[in-house]
């Protein structure tokens, strides 16, 4: 459980040996993490119940504790996610994950000027 701590004289520091790559998802779910955390604040000092931000206060939480446990966690799903055959699936759902996300995002009048035959949504 704690094969990624070592210790340091009479503190026990985590172990700094993670890839460059695994650190950017480190540091990528802990900024989700602080911005959960911001908007359950926001949430509290606006007033609302504590049954509204409970939920926001969990994903913090899990983001946090997901962010910490990734090395391990690809380790243990990596070779069942990314086999070769799945590519063309994980491709296909990045597609449409970024077109749902762009047409979030964008707001409609951002999308019917880019062409006059789409009337709010690409393609």
């Amino acid at each position: 459980m704690y094969d990624d701590l070592v210790p340091q004289g009479d503190l026990i520091m985590p172990d700094d040996s993670l890839p460059p790559a695994d650190k950017a998802v480190l540091a990528f779910f802990e900024i989700v993490a602080f911005a959960l955390g911001w908007g359950g604040v926001d949430r509290l000092l606006e007033g609302k119940s504590w049954l509204s931000v409970l939920p926001i206060f969990a994903a913090t939480i899990l983001t946090s504790y997901t962010g910490f446990k990734w090395p391990q966690i690809k380790r243990n799903s990596a070779p069942r996610l990314f086999a070769p055959k799945s590519r063309p699936l994980w491709t296909a759902l990045f597609l449409v994950c970024s077109l749902c996300i762009f047409q979030i995002l964008a707001g409609p009048e951002f999308i019917v000027r880019l062409h006059q035959r789409w009337h709010g949504w690409i393609g």
